[in-house]
């Protein structure tokens, strides 16, 4: 659920960094040849075995399809970066692309420059910028899908050392790419490669730390006018539209009519319409801009400091101009974080319940579960790093995060004809078996609309939504424990792989990680099994009394046949040996690397 630029704001968020690693794949070729010769190609007309070939861009479609029509496929070497010729092939057909063919031209035309190639690459991103700034900062644009006013695209790009870069980013679709242009890359010398390698660190820290002191400046703002700001009540715009009967319990408040000269010094103005809060933005870009009546949500971290502050109404909701958003949420149903965590302490039965993103659905989701805390993450981009810090604080209890469900998305197609992704559905479920969390999703008609629980209770009413959730329950503790099973299983052998094989460390860290919690996480799953047994025996939701349905035990049976059958996959994938050669690496699947040239972003 990207957030929207509405009056008076010019969001810009925490975006990840891009901090590409050297590409150990080195192409020694002149940087003005447009076709790279990589390797030497057999003489025989049949390949022997792949065959690397010359194909521009531009006739990457001619030749997959002269391939085709010969009896084989080209394949893409990652590596290399090339296509090739697989082992067997006519290279006959293919031998306008040969790198031995006379007919193999070198570039006798204009390259297209670098600008060009990431202004092309943000477009089939789906991000609306007409001339990309390539000054290695983070910059937040529309994207083809946005709103008037909306910002769900991210980029950076540079020009800095021997290799350009860049990252891209689509908070709508969730796509995210990390950049680097076509053609040869001049293959550097050591001490080249050590002096942008230092270059690029100095570049990482000097733009961290410009990023932290905006961060702070926005962190004393947002202070100022939170302590400014009067109680939300039940009559605000928004808490009305959304059914939001009790938001001072929460310690909501709202964007007051005036604010202190310290608030002043600090930035903050107040407008009374979205006209005025335009005109303000314009006079002076720096000025943080707010609309009075709107209700505030304040934006925490785990120790319970306020970094930011969402504004919210009917129309929009949006982040501080310069403030920090990864990692920190919010909570309903209790005054502050600590409050929160202390409720929580107060019934260990109990779970800790993440909202996925909005504010009015985490205030649904704790009214149905009679005004139990409930966190939220802001927005489905955010889920993971809260569920992770969640999960670090209480390893051994009972997690569950209360998911998005924009169930029309898939039916409706991009620009590209391909279906829409349900974006906030897919980041709960990561997080969820990154975390060893459930989920509660909301289920919807057909053609009904809405997107999260405050949409089905608004559209069924909250007895017919609390017993969905009820039911919702009983399935996502199962959930919870078969991941928390999962997590154990594979911590527990990659224990006894570093164990056994002292010299395999590719990932000792994740190792190390996972084996500081594994003995807490095997009390607490097996604590989640058996409580759910039971409720599962007795037919009823201990909280509630709810006669259990037919369809949740089967839906119970399913995912746990599916998740132990991933379990052994797993398992097996980090337990592989190689047998062969005694000292050898395992010839075992292993963590992806990022992989391209170090230049800092």
């Amino acid at each position: 659920d990207p957030q929207f630029d509405g009056p008076g704001y010019d969001p810009q968020f925490d975006g990840p960094g891009y901090d590409p690693q050297l590409d150990n794949q080195q192409i020694n070729a002149s940087s003005d040849e447009r076709f790279v010769m990589y390797h030497e190609p057999q003489p025989e007309a049949i390949s022997p075995s792949r065959t690397y070939l010359a194909v521009p861009y531009a006739e990457k479609d001619e030749a997959k399809a002269v391939a085709k029509a010969a009896g084989f496929q080209l394949k893409w070497d990652k590596e290399a970066k090339s296509w090739y010729a697989p082992e067997g092939a006519n290279l006959e057909a293919v031998s306008k692309w040969r790198t031995d063919n006379g007919n193999v031209l070198k570039n006798t035309e204009e390259k297209e420059s670098v600008e060009s190639q990431f202004a092309r690459a943000l477009k089939e991103a789906k991000l609306v910028v007409d001339s990309p700034v390539m000054d290695g900062k983070l910059h937040r644009v529309p994207t083809t899908t946005d709103k008037k006013g909306g910002l769900s695209g991210a980029y950076a790009g540079h020009l800095d050392g021997i290799t350009a870069g860049g990252y891209i980013q689509n908070y709508h679709t969730g796509e995210v790419v990390h950049w680097k242009p076509e053609g040869a890359i001049k293959e550097l010398t050591p001490e080249q490669r050590a002096e942008q390698t230092q270059q690029a660190q100095q570049q990482y820290e000097a733009r961290q730390a410009e990023r932290l002191a905006k961060h702070e400046a926005t962190a004393e703002a947002a202070q100022i006018l939170w302590k400014e700001a009067p109680l939300a009540t039940p009559e605000n715009q928004y808490c009305k539209a959304k059914g939001m009967l009790n938001p001072a319990a929460s310690g909501l408040k709202v964007v007051p009519n005036t604010v202190s000269p310290e608030a002043h010094a600090n930035g903050i103005r107040i407008a009374k319409t979205a006209q005025e809060a335009k005109a303000l933005r314009l006079q002076d870009p720096k000025n943080r801009v707010f609309k009075a009546g709107d209700l505030l949500v304040p934006c925490y971290d785990m120790e319970g400091k306020l970094w930011s502050l969402q504004s919210v109404n009917p129309y929009f909701k949006s982040l501080m101009k310069g403030g920090r958003k990864a990692g920190l949420l919010s909570v309903v149903g209790a005054e502050n974080i600590q409050a929160a965590f202390d409720k929580s302490k107060s019934d260990p039965s109990f779970p800790l319940v993440l909202a996925g993103e909005g504010i009015a659905t985490a205030d649904t989701v704790s009214r149905l579960m009679r005004d139990r805390p409930v966190f939220l993450a802001i927005d489905s981009g955010n889920i993971d790093s809260v569920a992770r810090q969640l999960r670090e604080k209480n390893p051994t209890g009972l997690l569950l995060i209360a998911a998005d469900n924009d169930h029309m998305k898939p039916r409706e197609l991009d620009e590209n004809g391909q279906p829409q992704k349900n974006v906030g559905l897919i980041k709960a479920k990561e997080a969820a078996e990154n975390h060893g969390a459930g989920l509660m999703v909301p289920k919807f008609d057909h053609d009904e609309k809405g997107s999260d629980w405050n949409d089905l209770a608004a559209n069924r009413g909250d007895k017919i939504a609390q017993r969905m959730l009820a039911d919702e329950f009983i399935v996502a503790k199962r959930d919870a424990a078969i991941a928390a099973d999962r997590m154990i299983s594979l911590a527990r052998s990659r224990e006894a792989e570093a164990r056994n094989d002292p010299t395999t460390s590719a990932d000792d860290a994740y190792i190390s990680s996972e084996r500081d919690h594994a003995a807490d996480m095997i009390a607490g799953a097996s604590r989640h099994v058996s409580n759910i047994n039971m409720a599962i025996a007795d037919g009823k939701i201990s909280t509630k009394g709810v006669n259990n349905r037919a369809s949740v035990n089967a839906s119970i049976q399913s995912k746990s046949t599916s998740m132990n059958e991933k379990i052994k996959a797993e398992r097996q994938s980090v337990t592989y040996e190689d047998a062969q050669k005694k000292g050898e690496e395992a010839l075992k699947p292993k963590k992806t690397r990022s992989r391209g040239y170090d230049a800092g972003m």
